[in-house]
C-alpha cells in the first residue's frame, strides 16, 4: 500500500472501528499540542489526486477521463429510503450518497453492496467530499461533519448559524464550507476547528473552486471574490450582472461563472479582469465544463450549449426538451446531462448531436458522477442510486 507522509499525523490520531449504522462513534486519542492546519505539512498535488467531491475535484472541472462511449447498460440500483437533492460521490472504490432525512450510505462501487450507513438526523446536502481520511458532509440545518471512510463513524462535527446547502471542498489541510448566511468557513480538516471565516452580503449557494494559493467564490449578490485560502484575506473582488448560484469553474488561468440573468463570464484568475462575456438567453443550471478549448453548459431553457472557451462565441446549441437536472458533465468524451423528468442524455461534444437517452424513471436534481473505470452513478430525487456501465 502506498503511504503518503502527510497521513502520518492523521493515522496517529484516528482509531478505526468496525462499521454499523448508528453505532458508536470512532475513538479519538488524546494528543497534546496537535499541529494545526497552518503548521503541519500539507499533502502534495499527487497525494490529493484521488480526492473527490462535487464536479469531481477542487477546480470543479466536471471532466472525467473515462465514461460511456455508447449507451451505458444498467448495472444495479440501491434505495436510500428517503428523498434526496444531493449528488453521489465515488472514490476509494465506494459511492457515498445521502438524503433529506439524514441517512448517509456508502456502497461498493462495483456491486452496490452496503459498506456502512450513518444517520445524521438532519438533511445532508450537496455531494460529499472524500479524501483518504474523511468523508466530509454539509449539514442542512447548519454545520459540517466528517465521517471515517472505513466505517462511517463520526470523527467530528461543527455548528454553523445558517443552513449549509453547498458541497464541501477539501484541499490541503483545509475543508471549505459556504452557508446561506453568507459565510465562507475554512475548517481544519483533521478536527473541524475553525481557521477563518469571511462574511459576504447575501447567501452563498454556489460551489467555490480552489487552487494551491487561492479560493474563488461567487455569491447571490453577484460578487466574484478571490481569497487567500490559508488566511481568508481578500485578494481581489469584482461584480457581475446578476446573482450567481452555480459556482466557479477554474481552468488554467481563467475562471468561468454564469449568473441568473443567463450571462456567461470568463475572468483572469490573477486579478479578476473580465476577459469575455456572452448572453445565453436563459439562466444556467450547474457549472461550466471546459475541455479542449470548448466550454459546455446547460440552461433552464432546456438547452445544452457548446461555446469557444476563450471568446465565449457559440459553437452549437442543442435542445434537451426538458429542464436540466443539476447540470452537465463530460465523461470519456461524452456529455452527460440528466433532466427533471427523469431522462439521462448523452451528447457528442464536437457537434452537440444527441447520441442516446435513458429513462431513469424519476426526476434528477443533481449531476452524475463517474468512477475511474468509467462506471456512471446518478441519484434520483426519490433516493434511488442508479449505476450504469459499459
Amino acid at each position: 500500500m502506498k503511504f503518503f507522509p502527510f497521513l502520518a499525523v492523521i493515522i496517529a490520531i484516528l482509531s478505526l472501528t468496525i462499521a454499523g449504522c448508528d453505532g458508536e462513534e470512532g475513538a479519538v486519542e488524546e494528543i497534546e499540542e496537535l499541529p494545526s492546519a497552518l503548521t503541519r505539512p500539507e499533502p502534495t498535488l499527487e497525494e490529493m489526486a484521488n480526492w473527490r467531491g462535487a464536479w469531481r475535484d477542487a477546480t470543479n472541472s466536471g471532466v472525467y477521463p473515462s465514461g460511456p462511449t455508447a449507451e451505458p447498460a444498467p448495472r444495479w440500483t440501491v434505495e436510500l429510503g428517503e428523498d434526496s437533492f444531493a449528488a453521489p460521490t465515488v472514490a476509494r472504490g465506494m459511492v457515498v450518497f445521502a438524503g433529506e432525512e439524514g441517512l448517509v450510505i456508502a456502497v461498493k462501487a462495483d456491486s452496490g453492496n452496503e459498506l456502512w450507513c450513518k444517520d445524521m438526523k438532519e438533511p445532508v446536502r450537496g455531494a460529499a467530499a472524500i479524501t483518504e481520511v474523511a468523508v466530509f458532509l454539509s449539514r442542512g440545518r447548519g454545520g459540517a461533519a466528517a465521517l471515517n471512510p472505513a466505517d462511517g463513524k463520526l470523527l467530528w462535527q461543527t455548528e454553523f448559524d445558517s443552513p449549509c446547502d453547498v458541497s464541501p471542498v477539501a484541499y490541503g489541510n483545509f475543508v471549505y464550507y459556504a452557508d446561506e448566511g453568507g459565510l465562507l468557513h475554512a475548517l481544519d480538516s483533521l478536527d473541524g476547528s475553525p481557521v477563518w471565516a469571511s462574511l459576504f452580503d447575501g447567501g452563498i449557494l454556489s460551489h467555490p473552486a480552489v487552487d494551491d494559493r487561492t479560493i474563488y467564490l461567487s455569491t447571490q449578490m453577484g460578487e466574484l471574490v478571490a481569497l487567500n485560502r490559508k488566511s481568508g484575506e481578500v485578494i481581489w473582488q469584482t461584480t457581475v450582472g446578476g446573482r450567481a448560484y452555480a459556482g466557479v469553474c477554474l481552468s488554467g488561468d481563467s475562471l468561468y461563472l454564469a449568473d441568473r440573468a443567463g450571462v456567461l463570464y470568463r475572468f483572469n484568475k490573477i486579478d479578476g479582469t473580465l476577459l469575455a462575456e456572452a448572453e445565453l438567453g436563459h439562466p444556467v443550471v450547474g457549472l461550466s465544463i471546459i475541455s479542449d478549448g470548448k466550454l459546455f453548459v446547460a440552461s433552464d431553457g432546456g438547452r445544452l450549449h457548446g461555446v469557444d472557451a476563450e471568446t465565449l462565441e457559440p459553437l452549437w446549441k442543442s435542445d434537451l426538451g426538458d429542464y436540466p437536472g443539476g447540470g452537465v458533465i463530460l465523461a470519456g468524451g461524452t456529455l452527460l446531462c440528466p433532466t427533471w423528468f427523469g431522462r439521462l442524455y448523452g451528447y457528442d461534444p464536437t457537434s452537440g448531436e444527441r447520441l442516446w437517452n435513458i429513462n431513469l424513471g424519476f426526476r434528477c436534481d443533481a449531476p452524475p458522477t463517474v468512477s475511474e473505470t468509467g462506471n456512471l452513478y446518478l441519484l434520483t430525487q426519490d433516493g434511488i442510486l442508479h449505476s450504469y456501465g459499459k
